[in-house]
């Protein structure tokens, strides 16, 4: 049983620098922790116009705006981001899961070459870019189900032979729709 256990002993030899403080002491000399990787000034330039030129590649294209407005998607869009904000709260995801999911939705929208959206096309669009944004971001992953379900109103049960209506309690004590007697 012993020889199962890992000998740990090699991560407290003095041999391992001690990162913690030099990277404290970087920080007190105004300096970031890309200082620790980038050696040169240079270097470190170019991996900011790199990171520059990426963060426009996932950019929606050029005219997304008067893309939305001519084709009457600024209110669907509106809704789809609104609904992406409320699941992640519901479900407690993190707010880059909202960024990414919106990202990814306007990229989306950008691309595509959809001639007649439809309300129920952003939606099922919204809840994939959000299912896409949740394995990106999230260490546990919400269902599907999950994604889509709102929880508005909890009907407690006293209230529930309120809703139906007397067209359906006919007098007979059949529910009316299927021809079964509803208990008392």
């Amino acid at each position: 049983m012993e020889n199962l256990l890992c000998d740990e002993v090699w991560l407290s030899s003095p041999g391992t620098p001690d990162l913690s403080h030099e990277s404290e002491h970087y920080i007190w000399k105004g300096y970031g922790y890309a200082d620790l990787f980038y050696t040169t000034k240079e270097d470190s330039e170019q991996a900011l116009e790199i990171c520059l030129k990426k963060e426009f590649s996932y950019m929606p294209e050029a005219g997304y705006l008067d893309y939305l407005q001519s084709k009457n998607l600024v209110f669907a869009r509106f809704r789809a981001v609104q609904w992406l904000i409320k699941t992640c709260t519901r479900l407690n995801l993190s707010i880059g899961t909202v960024f990414n999911a919106v990202n990814y939705l306007d990229r989306f929208l950008s691309m595509s070459q959809c001639h007649g959206w439809k309300h129920w096309m952003m939606e099922l669009l919204s809840v994939a870019c959000l299912s896409i944004a949740a394995k990106f971001n999230e260490t546990s992953l919400p269902s599907l189900d999950e994604l889509q379900l709102e929880v508005n109103v909890l009907i407690e049960d006293g209230r529930l032979g309120a809703l139906f209506s007397t067209e359906h309690n006919p007098a007979d004590g059949t529910d009316g729709v299927t021809g079964f007697k509803m208990a008392s």
